[in-house]
């Protein structure tokens, strides 16, 4: 066989060699290794080489893709340094190997590819507060070079947020132990917590971030670039959208270069700052036309916010500086304006102002809050244990009551007070606690046209003082159309009292005391002052238990008063006196009073809030036309002359029956004949002395006593010229009745001539009072009647 055919046959051998490695075998072995994979034998090469990369690899399956090379499956991956409970699962992951080093019989990773990578990673608050991050449906490229895992991208999700990012993770081999779990500060900690509750709309928020960290260092962790996009995201009642922050983190500190957002009402939020989260040193600038309500909110739960609304947002310009220590001094600054709004019901017409906080001090100044009626302007300072108010408001303040505590608004209330003209109020507050209990206020009042109680005044000056929940206006020039008054008034909201020092007033009394307390002021109602009298007032009224009212008025009524007395007005000339209240007693002296031509004095003792209650009164009369009274009291008419006397009674108002009394009247030079009572005898008395029935008596006397509706006289004695006259008997004035019997005693001559039948002239009426019908008491009342018995 020559050696061209050996060749020929060699060739053809090899060349189908060659066909069944290149087409059969070699596709084989990769299918082999592709879907079954390599053997367990080259299992721990793999993981001693990622092991000196600091990493720990445990894997169920390794196989040879021939588009990604070496393919883990079902990977376990630990980072050293990092926690010990750290922990990457990871559905797939491709390797690199650095084939030179393959070449020379080394195993050396050159990178990894994961596929849907899932990290949960222990982490803890500088509180305490433990928690696990999860980063979810990962996908990442680790180039491992140098002791350093270099990732150019990286895409997870965590806490429902889209990540992206690139960097580098410098694997630290210093022989420190590693760490049990990653510390962070407590405010990154609260992010993390808010975020597990925020809620993202639309599409899923993305976070780019630069990174570059070293393990088991995380003060080494720095991002180059972190910027986070929204479309709309809500916290509670929060709602934002077209969120974006564009921010920069390294050496513990993160550094906003703007943080930007919207709200549904249009408002803009624009942010920048940095912030050491190691040291707590932080600074920021802010600028927000926000709607507050949600954020008020956020910040005290306790309070009705929605009670808040705005016509537009207002907008707030405010710096942020925090200094490090135990505790951070915080320093806030900045500048907040608003249009129309509505608070608790109350319409106003803006704000503006300056505020600051520092380390838990409030401050603001300049603040002008622009009511209907005017505007109001204030400082304050809010300090522990230390509040200081200063205010000035020209305006109506009532609508603002009901900023304050039910407490006081019931007390301000009851004062029923209302400003027809806006008040000028001036004072400076201050206290323990910013609450009425806590405070105390010096000032000064001017009142233009103002009612209290619907009582009026044109005008008022005073000083103010609060303190122990009292509200003192010392030095008072208040004005009616009819006088001034002066003196000081305290209205103590906690006592519940009133108390009146030193008023003097030309005023009418009823409108005083209206503005004190209406209860009171009615009971002197009764006394219809022709002219404001000069009174002077002292004394503690108190609201909540009238028993313990304690009021003196004193008076003097130069134009004198109308009274009603027994349902009947007595109208009368200057008088001077004074009503003292007790409890629910009134004490009324009245020690000299003009009346009808004479002068009068009285006593009283009046209980009032009591239906049933008995009322005493002492009355004494002297010299007073005798004429005008009982004109007055009987429709008597020409009766003449004039009456003294004294009459102590007491009666149940509304029960005449029930008045109880005694006293006596003496009447002289006046014509008592005129009275109906007695007119009858006229006739009589002229025909046993011509001419006398229609003389004046000179006098005229009797004591008397009231009961049961019976006016009861012994000794009814009427000395006139030339008679006398002596009667005894009962008037029933509230069933028109009466039982009177009299005698005519004629003097002189006459006398002793018609002593012997002087009996004849004894006369006796015991029928209507109304009506009076006078017989001779010898004589029977119906003579024909008797007859026919």
């Amino acid at each position: 066989m020559s050696w061209r055919i050996v060749v020929h046959h060699t060739l053809k051998s090899f060349l189908q060699l060659l066909q069944v490695t290149l087409f059969i075998v070699i596709p084989s072995v990769f299918l082999w290794l592709q879907f079954v994979g390599l053997p367990q034998a080259f299992h721990p090469p793999i993981t001693k080489a990622a092991k000196q990369q600091g990493l720990e690899l445990e894997f169920g399956s390794m196989r040879l893709d021939l588009l990604e090379g070496l393919v883990l499956d079902k990977v376990q991956l630990r980072v050293k340094q990092l926690p010990d409970n750290n922990k990457i699962g990871i559905d797939r992951m491709a390797l690199s190997l650095n084939w030179r080093q393959l070449l020379r019989g080394r195993v050396e990773l050159n990178s990894l590819d994961l596929r849907g990578a899932q990290l949960y990673l222990p982490i803890a608050s500088s509180e305490g507060v433990s928690r696990t991050l999860n980063l979810s449906r990962a996908r990442a490229r680790l180039i491992l070079t140098d002791g350093a895992i270099s990732i150019p991208l990286a895409h997870f999700n965590v806490q429902g947020i889209e990540v992206i990012a690139t960097g580098q993770i410098i694997l630290s081999d210093e022989g420190k132990p590693p760490l049990t779990q990653i510390s962070i500060p407590k405010e990154v900690s609260r992010v993390l917590e808010v975020l597990e509750t925020i809620k993202f709309e639309s599409s899923t928020p993305t976070l780019e971030i630069d990174f570059t960290a070293r393990s088991g260092d995380d003060s080494a962790f720095n991002l180059r670039r972190l910027q986070f996009t929204a479309e709309k995201a809500s916290y509670d009642e929060i709602g934002l959208q077209d969120i974006r922050l564009d921010a920069q983190y390294a050496g513990s500190t993160l550094k906003v270069k703007r943080l930007s957002a919207r709200d549904t009402m249009g408002g803009i939020l624009d942010l920048s700052g940095q912030w050491n989260l190691q040291t707590g040193r932080a600074q920021a600038d802010a600028s927000s036309t926000l709607t507050p309500l949600p954020w008020l909110a956020e910040l005290n739960q306790a309070t009705s916010w929605p009670t808040l609304t705005f016509a537009a947002p207002p907008q707030v310009k405010a710096s942020l500086k925090i200094e490090s220590g135990q505790p951070p001094r915080i320093q806030v600054m900045g500048t907040a304006t608003s249009s129309a709004f509505t608070l608790k019901g109350i319409e106003f017409e803006g704000f503006s102002g300056n505020f600051a906080w520092r380390n838990g001090d409030f401050y603001a100044n300049d603040v002008v809050l622009n009511l209907p009626t005017g505007n109001l302007r204030a400082d304050i300072m809010l300090r522990p244990d230390d509040v200081r108010l200063r205010v000035s408001c020209h305006a109506d303040p009532t609508p603002l009551v009901n900023l304050l505590e039910a407490k006081a608004q019931a007390g301000l209330a009851k004062m029923e007070l209302v400003f027809i003209d806006p008040p000028e109020i001036q004072f400076e507050a201050r206290g323990t606690k910013l609450d009425p209990d806590h405070m105390t206020a010096q000032g000064k009042l001017r009142l233009g046209k103002t009612s209290i109680h619907n009582s009026s005044m044109e005008g008022a000056t005073a000083d103010l003082t609060f303190k122990d929940l009292a509200l003192t206006l010392s030095h008072i020039e208040a004005e009616r159309p009819e006088g001034t008054a002066r003196g000081a008034f305290t209205y103590d909201f906690g006592r519940k009292q009133v108390l009146l020092t030193d008023i003097s007033s030309g005023m009418n009394p009823f409108n005083v005391l209206q503005w004190a307390d209406p209860n009171v002021a009615k009971e002197v109602k009764a006394y219809r002052f022709k002219a404001p009298p000069r009174v002077t007032v002292n004394g503690v009224i108190v609201l909540k238990n009238p028993t313990l009212n304690r009021v003196r008025a004193d008076f003097i009524a130069s134009e004198g008063l109308d009274y009603d007395l027994l349902e009947k007005t007595l109208s009368f000339g200057r008088t001077s006196g004074s009503l003292q209240f007790t409890g629910r007693q009134i004490a009324v002296d009245v020690p000299k009073a003009n009346l009808y031509g004479g002068q009068v004095n009285l006593t009283a003792q009046i209980t009032t809030g009591q239906a049933k209650a008995r009322q005493e009164i002492t009355v004494g009369l002297e010299a007073v036309n005798f004429e005008t009274l009982t004109r007055l009291y009987f429709d008597y008419e020409h009766s003449q002359g004039l009456v003294s006397g004294r009459y102590d009674f007491n009666f149940i108002g509304g029960q005449p029956d029930k008045m109880r009394g005694q006293g006596n009247m003496r009447v002289e030079d006046g014509n008592v004949f005129a009275i109906p009572l007695l007119g009858p005898l006229t006739t009589v008395l002229n025909s046993i002395i011509p001419g006398a029935g229609y003389q004046t008596a000179r006098e005229a006397t009797c004591d008397f006593r009231v009961f049961d509706g019976e006016i009861r006289t012994d000794n009814l004695d009427v000395i006139g010229q030339g008679f006398g006259m002596i009667g005894a008997g009962s008037l029933y004035f509230l069933r028109d009745a009466m039982d009177f019997s009299v005698r005519i005693n004629a003097q002189g001559v006459p006398g002793l001539i018609l002593y012997p039948v002087s009996k004849l002239f004894e006369y006796v009426s015991d029928g209507k009072l109304s009506q009076p019908e006078w017989r001779p008491k010898v004589l029977p009342k119906n003579p024909g009647r008797q007859g026919s018995r």
